[in-house]
């Protein structure tokens, strides 16, 4: 949505279905009322000046902290049982910083926002952030926490069917990556995501959505976030190819998503992306 400000904001909350049989009506409503709440806070927070770069953060971090999304708490589970969460934030600016392999720390994308603005490196595994911190300016306010804390009931069960059932063809489809776009009123661009991955992926998988210019990705024309089958927009590097589109060809936003999309098709792969662009207007 957007406002006479030329200020715009979009999220997703994944490409796959909650599975009818995991969840009640109420549950669902819930899941719309947390998404339609979130928006109206990250409108809110344009309409007061807040950048593009800080609200799609805060946005992510919300969704990061509601156990319906395969982000933060309710992040799927690896092969071996295990949370493992990437995350990435995008800027118009070129601020990028991202994050993989994350197990303790509640929010990946606040840890991806920090790398984006202090780290000389902007892509960063859990395992090197420690060191990085005290080498830097000391460990930031990151809220960390148990690797119990990611973990639901609902993930667990969906682990045990994928793994131990082997349904893994299914796999990608439950729950989702989530994601935001947002342009801001001094016409800054910026895109964040945040994922749990793939059930029953193998423990060290890098995901799309850590990758800037295959999940996430933002320039000075457009910002743009996808969910899906995150290994084929790897080898796609998709939304770095629709954004060159749009840049360089000059194509409307919604052609060159469309056309991002039929390159993944011709992969074998199925997903979404949303995109906003520089005069405000919304792609989903």
């Amino acid at each position: 949505m957007k406002n006479k400000k030329k200020i715009s904001l979009a999220l997703h909350g994944g490409a796959g279905a909650l599975a009818r049989q995991h969840y009640s009506q109420d549950e669902m409503q819930e899941y719309k009322s947390c998404m339609q709440y979130i928006l109206g806070q990250g409108i809110k927070m344009l309409g007061q000046g807040i950048s593009a770069a800080e609200v799609v953060v805060t946005c992510v971090e919300s969704l990061e902290n509601h156990a319906f999304f395969n982000a933060g708490k309710g992040s799927v589970l690896s092969h071996q049982g295990q949370v493992e969460m990437d995350a990435c934030l995008s800027t118009s600016d070129a601020q990028v910083g991202a994050v993989t392999g994350i197990t303790t720390f509640k929010n990946p994308i606040r840890v991806a926002q920090w790398l984006a603005i202090n780290s000389p490196h902007p892509f960063m595994h859990q395992s090197g952030l420690s060191a990085l911190f005290k080498s830097l300016q000391g460990p930031p306010q990151l809220e960390q926490v148990s690797a119990d804390y990611f973990i639901t009931p609902k993930r667990l069960q969906q682990w045990q069917e994928v793994v131990q059932q082997g349904q893994t063809k299914q796999a990608w489809r439950e729950g989702g990556t989530v994601g935001a776009v947002a342009l801001d009123e001094h016409s800054r661009l910026a895109a964040a995501t945040s994922t749990g991955g793939i059930t029953g992926k193998w423990q060290g998988r890098i995901s799309d959505s850590s990758l800037h210019g295959a999940g996430n990705f933002a320039s000075p024309f457009l910002a743009l976030s996808g969910t899906g089958q995150g290994d084929l927009y790897i080898k796609a590097c998709l939304l770095s190819y629709i954004a060159h589109r749009h840049e360089l060809l000059s194509e409307e936003v919604h052609t060159c998503v469309q056309a991002g999309l039929e390159r993944l098709s011709r992969l074998g792969g199925q997903g979404g992306v949303i995109a906003v662009d520089r005069n405000g207007e919304v792609v989903l």
